[in-house]
């Protein structure tokens, strides 16, 4: 059951857990860090990758924030990152997420796709999230001076500016959003926020066969909570059972439940490739 509780835990957070931020009335133009000035690259496209395809390639140059995460989290895994359940999403009201304390929005373009920006306007960086989805253009609107971007994450208006500024102005890589690969999966919102190419989806990410739950009674609900510490320290504690009978006694588990755990043991690793896909898509 501790074993349970924690692996139940562990998934949940999975270290990479993004929290919702709480909307607020109004913004602060001050929140936003200096690293994240005008924009300065074009918008990586935000098509999801198919399965078992070659990835979606990147048009675009490293945006601000994947500067940041390269710079503060260079090593961090490359991975799809788990950055919002889709139950906590709005999904005709941009949303606000974290990750690795960066800033993005998500929102729901026409096609029912997930979308995640850069939460900064590239005119004067107000929150994307403080501005609204135009269901008839399909395109997400700053609150601040109506800047409007397509779900790519290219401007497509700027209201204050004259057809012939606008000419050169719109198409500008200066007044682009830095946008990025998502892909929705079991009701969980994954983006690839790094400069590199993004991995293949397969594996576990594969659609469930038609009729899985046939004539099953099924729910789902979810349950955010912010807490005060950094992912490395959630993790920390994740991977640490031996404090379960001790720091939980009570609730999870019993001081008398303590046992001998073997930290040596070697754990095999095995690196499928190409051949070994084959095989199991064969079986």
């Amino acid at each position: 059951q501790n074993m349970g509780f924690a692996l139940t835990v562990f998934a949940i957070g999975l270290a990479l857990r993004s929290h919702l931020t709480a909307r607020h009335a109004g913004f602060s133009l001050t929140q936003r860090a200096p690293a994240a000035a005008l924009v300065s690259t074009a918008s990586a496209a935000a098509s999801a990758p198919a399965l078992a395809t070659a990835a979606a390639s990147r048009t675009a140059t490293i945006s601000p924030q994947q500067r940041s995460l390269e710079e503060r989290f260079g090593a961090f895994p490359r991975t799809w990152v788990p950055i919002a359940s889709t139950f906590e999403l709005e999904p005709d009201r941009p949303t606000p997420v974290k990750f690795l304390s960066q800033d993005y929005v998500a929102f729901r373009d026409n096609r029912g796709e997930w979308r995640v920006m850069d939460d900064a306007c590239p005119h004067r960086l107000a929150p994307l999230s403080e501005g609204r989805i135009d269901r008839e253009s399909d395109r997400i609107e700053c609150a601040y001076h109506g800047w409007s971007f397509e779900p790519s994450g290219a401007c497509a208006r700027i209201p204050q500016a004259s057809e012939s500024v606008a000419a050169g102005a719109v198409p500008s890589r200066r007044a682009c959003v830095a946008s990025y690969p998502t892909r929705e999966h079991k009701s969980v919102l994954w983006v690839w926020p790094w400069e590199e190419d993004c991995l293949t989806v397969a594996g576990d990410l594969r659609a469930q066969p038609e009729g899985f739950l046939r004539g099953v009674a099924h729910d789902a609900s979810t349950y955010t909570r912010d807490l005060p510490y950094g992912w490395d320290t959630l993790l920390e504690n994740i991977v640490d059972p031996a404090h379960i009978p001790f720091a939980h006694h009570g609730l999870q588990g019993k001081r008398d439940d303590a046992i001998a755990i073997n930290m040596t043991s070697p754990i095999p690793i095995h690196a499928a490739d190409a051949a070994d896909a084959d095989a199991a898509d064969a079986d």
